[in-house]
């Protein structure tokens, strides 16, 4: 069995009907490539089985502590694939609309926690979605948040698919591990009797787990210091240290929410993204989606009569994963508050804007305290975590303090083509889970030469997401026109 870390058994408590703690995405596949033209819902179960062995995260189910007198563990399980990998077929005309409501319907539903945390639905019937070849078919795909951050989401996908269009040998299917069903007499004393390490010489007693984590929290929050506390949660300046003291303000997507979810999502190439990027020296990809996004939402709320004076703040989640930390499951996030630049109308103006707000953020997260706050994460009492989220969910905590508008995860992907029984990976779309406080949640994707921007949002707060999407691609257009015209550029070196 393995331990969770603080930040992953957050997740756990945080868990409610309105707000599941899972993440998702959408893969859009070409079967032409595959043995004989289609692949079926039963071949990706084959292939599947045949990695298990090798995916301890498509295996394990959560198994908490009695009384929560310590973090819950992962403990390897039967899989069950026909309640894993299910198939479903959408009604005739087969648009881009009916695909997204459908992966909201698949979103929207909680995962079994009785059983290892993800779930896939295969898709199939995308007649009129364009730039498709016939019998193009989608993966939907959910995975508890304790299980996987977006790194090690993609690491997940990377593990299912192949490099080419043949299917690698996926493993014996009879090869079993071990399936652990610890009582919970084994579980508490796992807990509160001491630790005992042995080498050749000496017995040690090490303190026990439920008394070591009130102890090492008292250290580490000593240790981090309150200067960084209040640095990491305020915004970064927009264009000016004034900004940095303006409120977070109040939009539609910053209150309680309902269960009801929709998502969208907007594809653009990597390589316009890239003409906009050197246009502005310094800037990144990232800072480049960054303002679309800040584009999109200024004339979205514009349109509504919506629009705040002061700029929205997106949450950035950036990983501190470490490069031993690679392989691992779970979470090595931190986040840092970030302006989006809506009260600038012009785009390059609110290009540099993103970029110096950004930059300001990545210094904070390097100076080495990030890691310090998931060394107090995983230091909370399991008791007093629990207590806290069973709170937050019931009473909806997370909409009456406002840190931010739009949560923003960034996701690079793979840049080579890869393939799932065969069929070719055509485009991925990620959605990151929204909740109250925070109805709109922006994923930013890539894959082989395009960028993805998929959202998902409380249903109620964004009735038409096409109208959203179009906001995004307008948004883009607006950005490369500005950066790529002589007096855009020359209003860039000017500052």
């Amino acid at each position: 069995m393995k331990q969770l870390n603080g930040i992953d058994a957050a997740f756990v408590y945080l868990d409610s009907s309105n707000a599941p703690m899972h993440i998702g995405g959408m893969m859009l596949y070409d079967p032409s490539t595959a043995p004989d033209g289609r692949v079926g819902v039963d071949q990706i179960r084959r292939l599947v089985r045949g990695r298990l062995a090798d995916a301890p995260s498509l295996r394990r189910r959560l198994v908490k502590v009695p009384l929560d007198l310590d973090l819950p563990y992962w403990a390897d399980a039967q899989v069950d694939l026909n309640h894993h990998i299910r198939h479903e077929s959408l009604p005739t005309p087969g648009t881009w609309h009916q695909l997204s409501q459908r992966v909201a319907r698949f979103l929207e539903k909680p995962l079994d926690m009785s059983r290892p945390p993800w779930e896939l639905q295969v898709i199939d019937g995308l007649g009129s979605i364009e730039g498709l070849p016939d019998g193009a078919f989608a993966v939907a795909l959910k995975v508890h948040h304790s299980a996987i951050d977006g790194v090690a989401g993609l690491q997940m996908v990377a593990a299912l698919h192949d490099g080419e269009a043949a299917p690698a040998e996926t493993g014996r299917t009879d090869r079993l591990w071990t399936v652990e069903n610890p009582s919970w007499l084994d579980l508490v004393l796992k807990s509160a009797l001491p630790t005992v390490t042995a080498d050749s010489a000496t017995v040690t007693l090490g303190v026990p787990h439920a008394l070591r984590r009130p102890t090492r929290l008292l250290g580490n929050v000593i240790g981090l210091g309150s200067g960084y506390l209040r640095r990491l949660i305020q915004p970064a300046p927009a264009t000016d240290e004034a900004s940095a003291a303006e409120p977070v303000p109040e939009t539609r997507f910053n209150g309680p929410v309902s269960s009801a979810r929709s998502t969208g999502g907007v594809q653009f190439a990597l390589a316009e993204v890239k003409e906009i990027k050197n246009a502005v020296p310094g800037v990144t990809v990232n800072d480049v989606v960054m303002t679309v996004v800040g584009g999109a939402l200024r004339s979205y709320l514009r349109e509504q009569g919506e629009l705040p004076e002061q700029s929205l703040v997106a949450g950035i989640a950036m990983s501190v994963r470490s490069d031993d930390e690679r392989d691992e499951g779970g979470n090595r996030l931190n986040f840092r508050a970030v302006r989006l630049g809506t009260d600038l109308a012009d785009p390059m103006q609110r290009l540099r804007s993103v970029h110096g707000s950004a930059t300001r953020a990545k210094s904070v997260l390097n100076d080495g305290g990030a890691r310090q706050l998931l060394d107090v994460a995983d230091s909370i009492p399991a008791g007093v975590m629990g207590l806290g989220g069973r709170l937050a969910t019931q009473f909806q905590l997370t909409a009456k303090v406002r840190m931010i508008n739009t949560p923003v995860t960034n996701v690079p992907g793979p840049s080579v083509p890869l393939y799932l029984a065969g069929a070719k990976m055509v485009t991925l779309y990620g959605y990151a889970l929204a909740g109250p406080g925070m109805g709109l949640v922006h994923c930013i994707s890539s894959y082989c030469g395009n960028v993805t921007i998929g959202f998902q949002v409380a249903a109620e707060l964004l009735p038409d997401t096409g109208s959203y999407e179009d906001c995004l691609r307008e948004s883009f257009d607006d950005l490369y026109k500005a950066a790529l015209t002589p007096a855009g550029q020359d209003r860039t070196r000017s500052t």
